[in-house]
């Protein structure tokens, strides 16, 4: 086997924005948080926005209560609007009125501005 230039001291292959991103904050002179260099890699790697959706989605039945989160079906976050399928049409009505605090919650749960609507059917 030969080892190409991309081939890294054990054998791991990187790719070029790989291999930059380490040059760049790898350095001892330039020490930095391990959580900033996990936040700085997901977001080159375009990863953020779908572990915050994950995180958010997750967090559901934390924020919203165990009544809602049974009465929950589909579940999912399309253009930054949160859709819920709420099985009880009474349930769905008072979260319709609270939508705007539950928004603020989840988004608050997960340290970002995740969703900016949620949409209930």
């Amino acid at each position: 086997l030969l080892k190409s230039s991309a081939q890294g001291k054990y054998g791991l292959y990187l790719s070029r924005q790989q291999r930059s991103y380490l040059k760049k904050y790898m350095k001892r002179q330039r020490e930095h948080a391990i959580g900033t260099l996990i936040r700085e890699y997901l977001r080159s790697e375009g990863l953020e926005t779908p572990l915050n959706e994950y995180r958010l989605l997750s967090s559901w039945g934390k924020i919203a209560g165990k009544i809602v989160e049974r009465n929950t079906g589909k579940l999912f976050i399309k253009n930054e609007v949160l859709y819920a399928e709420i099985k009880s049409p009474s349930l769905r009505m008072d979260l319709m009125l609270t939508r705007t605090d539950l928004m603020n919650r989840l988004n608050a749960e997960v340290g970002f501005h995740v969703i900016r609507d949620i949409v209930l059917f």
